[in-house]
């Protein structure tokens, strides 16, 4: 059983798909019950988008590119 810390904490690896299939499966477990959880959730991947869509229309395409090279360049070096 899991409980509510434990769900926040593995959050950010859940919404970027980076939990094993049986710990999404738990944390799914989780949510299907727990509607506080669920409604951190939710928060927690508006805050992401409205973030980035903000930061996208905000930052100077400049820094745009040197961003996007960076974290090309960190990926494939993974």
């Amino acid at each position: 059983m899991m409980y509510c810390q434990e769900c926040v904490s593995l959050l950010g690896d859940y919404v970027d798909g980076l939990l094993s299939e049986e710990r999404r499966r738990e944390l799914e477990d989780h949510l299907s019950y727990c509607a506080p959880c669920v409604t951190f959730v939710r928060t927690y991947k508006a805050t992401s988008r409205v973030a980035r869509q903000h930061l996208a229309r905000s930052m100077p395409e400049e820094m745009g590119a040197r961003l996007h090279a960076f974290l090309e360049d960190k990926i494939s070096k993974g």
